[in-house]
């Protein structure tokens, strides 16, 4: 998180600035939406009468986020800071008047006008020292969001903590760990590159492009074994027995697969399918579309999926068959 500071510092914004543009370009390229808002809570204490009373005093501000033009990211930076300042002027308007004068149409299932929070917490005080009483900060748990996704920071002497809630109906650990990644790559991304459009910025740590790199080579090494079909004729040969699909508590071994495809094949090929033939397979997901697709390929067709009714007549260069019982 050290770039983002230093992004900060060389782009003449604040940190929470820099965060709130971040923040922004991840939800762009996860979502693919050019218009949206982040919202972010602000101190109300403004006003002289209020700064020694005791309680809080929060507000919430919205920071509206446009990536119509596909912009670079020192130009989303530079429309964060003025979004965030004009904000800030606003500051004392309460959030529920707004949402009352706007009248958006409302959804129980999610809060108005925004469903991303983005928090920054200052650097924590010095803890204080009484005569003869021990003081330490005590962490509450709050296991609830109250939004979709809440990104909270918390500045430290050597960098930032952050915690990322989150609505588990609508995301679990493991894609909420993607999403922190993604964040770091595009954190070291834009400050590398600060006037790279952000739809090229990267998502992903140097370290899983280095494992993508790996993934990508094993397509070369499987095809120096043949085709799809060859390598299942080939698995066929040597384990007919042993079970290759299973659905709906029915099974199918690779010698029955192997049979049942074969007379598809044949029957495909009387019908005039043969290489460069797309063939749409009209089927619910079972045993018969595994057969399906695998008899396609064998008589030299490209499956295609379909999810439409078949037309009634087909060409000898493009095929569609619903999946009988029985080939």
């Amino acid at each position: 998180m050290k770039a983002i500071g230093s992004l900060s510092r060389r782009s003449g914004t604040t940190l929470f600035m820099s965060l709130m543009a971040i923040c922004q370009t991840l939800l762009h390229r996860y979502s693919g939406q050019a218009e949206f808002a982040v919202g972010t809570p602000v101190e109300g204490r403004s006003h002289p009468d209020t700064e020694n009373l005791i309680g809080p005093f929060l507000n919430t501000v919205v920071v509206r986020a446009d990536f119509t033009e596909n912009p670079t990211f020192s130009e989303v930076l530079a429309h964060v800071r003025e979004t965030v300042l004009d904000a800030l002027t606003h500051r004392d308007v309460p959030f529920e008047k707004i949402v009352a004068e706007l009248n958006p149409r409302r959804d129980p299932n999610r809060p108005p006008l925004f469903q991303v929070m983005l928090v920054l917490h200052g650097s924590s005080t010095e803890a204080w020292e009484l005569p003869g009483v021990t003081l330490q900060p005590l962490e509450l748990e709050n296991a609830t969001s109250k939004f979709d996704l809440v990104l909270a920071f918390e500045e430290r002497a050597d960098g930032l903590d952050s915690s990322w809630k989150f609505d588990a109906d609508l995301f679990d650990a493991n894609s909420i760990r993607g999403m922190q990644e993604s964040f770091l790559a595009l954190c070291d991304g834009a400050a590398s590159y600060p006037t790279t459009r952000v739809t090229e910025l990267p998502l992903l740590t140097v370290a899983e492009q280095r494992r993508l790199r790996e993934l990508r080579s094993v397509p070369a090494q499987l095809s120096a074994r043949g085709t799809l079909d060859e390598m299942f004729e080939d698995q066929a040969r040597r384990r007919p027995d042993a079970v290759a699909v299973v659905a709906d508590a029915r099974a199918q071994t690779y010698g029955g697969l192997l049979n049942r495809s074969r007379k598809l094949a044949a029957r495909l090929t009387g019908l005039g399918v043969g290489a460069e033939s797309r063939v749409g397979l009209f089927t619910e997901r079972s045993l018969e579309m595994v057969e399906g697709i695998m008899g396609i390929l064998k008589a030299g067709g490209a499956y295609v999926p379909s999810i439409r009714t078949p037309p009634a007549s087909a060409s000898s260069s493009s095929c569609a068959t619903q999946a009988p019982a029985s080939w």
